[in-house]
Protein backbone atom coordinates (compact mmCIF):
# COMPACT_ATOMS: atom_id res chain seq x y z
CA UNK A 1 0.00 0.00 0.00
CA UNK A 2 1.23 3.87 -0.50
CA UNK A 3 2.17 5.59 2.52
CA UNK A 4 -0.41 7.80 2.33
CA UNK A 5 -2.93 5.23 2.51
CA UNK A 6 -1.24 3.39 5.51
CA UNK A 7 -1.45 7.15 7.20
CA UNK A 8 -4.68 7.02 7.10
CA UNK A 9 -5.85 3.35 7.98
CA UNK A 10 -3.52 3.88 10.98
CA UNK A 11 -5.50 6.73 12.18
CA UNK A 12 -8.51 5.50 11.36
CA UNK A 13 -7.62 2.55 13.63
CA UNK A 14 -5.97 5.19 16.73
CA UNK A 15 -9.30 7.22 16.16
CA UNK A 16 -11.82 3.61 17.23
CA UNK A 17 -8.91 2.71 19.86
CA UNK A 18 -9.58 5.87 21.59
CA UNK A 19 -13.77 6.04 21.34
CA UNK A 20 -13.23 2.06 23.16
CA UNK A 21 -13.52 0.06 20.32
CA UNK A 22 -11.14 -2.16 18.60
CA UNK A 23 -7.88 -1.02 16.84
CA UNK A 24 -8.50 -3.75 14.11
CA UNK A 25 -11.85 -2.76 13.43
CA UNK A 26 -10.75 0.98 12.65
CA UNK A 27 -7.86 -0.43 10.20
CA UNK A 28 -10.64 -2.57 8.57
CA UNK A 29 -12.94 0.61 8.16
CA UNK A 30 -10.38 2.39 7.12
CA UNK A 31 -9.20 0.03 4.36
CA UNK A 32 -12.41 -0.54 3.30
CA UNK A 33 -12.98 2.83 2.89
CA UNK A 34 -10.52 3.29 0.60
CA UNK A 35 -10.75 -0.04 -1.41
CA UNK A 36 -12.70 0.30 -4.61
CA UNK A 37 -13.78 -3.11 -4.54
CA UNK A 38 -14.74 -5.70 -1.71
CA UNK A 39 -11.58 -7.34 0.41
CA UNK A 40 -11.66 -11.00 1.47
CA UNK A 41 -10.72 -11.72 5.13
CA UNK A 42 -7.20 -12.64 3.66
CA UNK A 43 -6.75 -9.68 1.59
CA UNK A 44 -7.42 -7.86 5.02
CA UNK A 45 -5.09 -9.86 7.56
CA UNK A 46 -2.41 -9.45 4.87
CA UNK A 47 -2.43 -5.70 4.00
CA UNK A 48 -3.12 -4.61 7.59
CA UNK A 49 -0.82 -7.07 9.48
CA UNK A 50 -3.58 -8.81 11.46
CA UNK A 51 -4.33 -12.20 11.74
CA UNK A 52 -7.30 -14.07 9.70
CA UNK A 53 -9.20 -14.33 12.98
CA UNK A 54 -8.35 -10.99 14.12
CA UNK A 55 -10.25 -9.61 10.79
CA UNK A 56 -13.25 -12.00 10.95
CA UNK A 57 -13.87 -11.11 14.09
CA UNK A 58 -13.75 -6.97 13.41
CA UNK A 59 -15.33 -7.13 10.21
CA UNK A 60 -18.37 -9.01 11.85
CA UNK A 61 -18.26 -6.04 14.45
CA UNK A 62 -18.55 -3.96 11.90
CA UNK A 63 -21.11 -5.51 9.96
CA UNK A 64 -23.13 -6.11 12.98
CA UNK A 65 -22.61 -1.82 13.64
CA UNK A 66 -23.84 -1.13 9.96
CA UNK A 67 -20.93 -0.11 8.39
CA UNK A 68 -19.96 -2.85 6.41
CA UNK A 69 -21.55 -5.63 4.58
CA UNK A 70 -20.59 -8.46 3.40
CA UNK A 71 -20.70 -10.04 -0.12
CA UNK A 72 -20.56 -13.33 -2.21
CA UNK A 73 -18.32 -13.81 -5.20
CA UNK A 74 -20.16 -16.42 -7.31
CA UNK A 75 -17.62 -19.63 -6.98
CA UNK A 76 -15.76 -18.31 -4.20
CA UNK A 77 -16.49 -19.35 -0.68
CA UNK A 78 -14.68 -16.91 1.11
CA UNK A 79 -16.13 -13.90 2.99
CA UNK A 80 -15.19 -10.25 0.88
CA UNK A 81 -16.89 -7.10 2.80
CA UNK A 82 -17.26 -3.72 1.75
CA UNK A 83 -18.23 0.05 3.33
CA UNK A 84 -22.48 -0.25 2.49
CA UNK A 85 -23.04 2.66 -0.11
CA UNK A 86 -25.66 4.18 2.98
CA UNK A 87 -23.28 4.45 5.71
CA UNK A 88 -23.44 8.36 5.60
CA UNK A 89 -27.38 7.71 6.28
CA UNK A 90 -26.67 4.89 8.89
CA UNK A 91 -24.10 7.47 10.87
CA UNK A 92 -26.28 10.31 10.87
CA UNK A 93 -29.08 7.94 12.23
CA UNK A 94 -27.21 6.68 14.96
CA UNK A 95 -25.84 9.45 16.35
CA UNK A 96 -29.55 11.53 16.14
CA UNK A 97 -30.97 7.76 18.32
CA UNK A 98 -28.03 7.94 20.70
CA UNK A 99 -28.34 12.11 21.13
CA UNK A 100 -32.36 11.92 21.26
CA UNK A 101 -32.33 8.64 23.95
CA UNK A 102 -29.52 10.49 26.32
CA UNK A 103 -31.70 13.76 25.72
CA UNK A 104 -35.14 11.56 26.92
CA UNK A 105 -33.64 10.17 30.05
CA UNK A 106 -32.58 13.51 30.48
CA UNK A 107 -35.60 14.87 31.02
CA UNK A 108 -37.04 11.79 32.46
CA UNK A 109 -34.11 12.28 35.63
CA UNK A 110 -35.90 15.89 35.63
CA UNK A 111 -38.85 13.99 37.18
CA UNK A 112 -37.13 12.28 39.82
CA UNK A 113 -37.44 13.24 43.62
CA UNK A 114 -33.49 13.84 43.25
CA UNK A 115 -34.10 16.25 40.85
CA UNK A 116 -36.11 18.45 43.84
CA UNK A 117 -32.26 19.68 44.78
CA UNK A 118 -31.48 22.70 42.74
CA UNK A 119 -28.13 21.89 41.97
CA UNK A 120 -29.14 18.57 40.46
CA UNK A 121 -31.63 20.25 38.49
CA UNK A 122 -29.71 22.57 37.49
CA UNK A 123 -27.53 20.02 36.72
CA UNK A 124 -29.80 17.77 34.52
CA UNK A 125 -31.67 20.87 33.44
CA UNK A 126 -28.55 22.60 31.69
CA UNK A 127 -27.47 18.81 29.96
CA UNK A 128 -31.39 18.32 28.79
CA UNK A 129 -31.23 21.39 27.28
CA UNK A 130 -27.91 20.90 25.61
CA UNK A 131 -28.86 17.28 24.11
CA UNK A 132 -32.45 18.70 22.83
CA UNK A 133 -30.05 21.51 21.08
CA UNK A 134 -27.55 19.16 19.42
CA UNK A 135 -30.75 16.90 18.77
CA UNK A 136 -32.47 19.95 16.96
CA UNK A 137 -29.25 20.94 15.29
CA UNK A 138 -27.66 17.39 14.03
CA UNK A 139 -31.01 16.93 12.59
CA UNK A 140 -31.15 20.26 10.54
CA UNK A 141 -27.64 19.59 9.79
CA UNK A 142 -28.82 16.30 8.50
CA UNK A 143 -31.16 17.61 6.07
CA UNK A 144 -29.50 20.33 4.40
CA UNK A 145 -26.50 17.70 3.76
CA UNK A 146 -29.01 15.86 2.23
CA UNK A 147 -30.75 18.01 0.74
CA UNK A 148 -26.98 19.47 -0.98
CA UNK A 149 -26.56 15.89 -1.70
CA UNK A 150 -29.78 15.17 -3.61
CA UNK A 151 -31.09 12.40 -1.11
CA UNK A 152 -34.58 12.24 -0.22
CA UNK A 153 -34.50 10.52 2.94
CA UNK A 154 -35.40 12.36 5.87
CA UNK A 155 -33.46 11.32 9.17
CA UNK A 156 -34.96 8.21 11.09
CA UNK A 157 -36.45 7.32 7.88
CA UNK A 158 -34.48 4.16 8.09
CA UNK A 159 -32.01 5.04 4.86
CA UNK A 160 -31.87 0.95 4.01
CA UNK A 161 -31.65 -0.02 7.64
CA UNK A 162 -32.85 -2.94 8.16
CA UNK A 163 -34.23 -3.88 11.66
CA UNK A 164 -32.90 -0.11 13.17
Amino acid sequence: MEQPTEHIIERMGLKFEQDGLPRAAGLILGRLLLAAEPLSLDDLAADLGISKASASTNARLLERLGAAERAVVPGDRRDYYYVHEELHNRILEERLRQIGELRDLLLAALQTPAAQDVRVRARLDGLASLFGHLYRSLGEAAEAWREERGLNVPAGQGAGREGA
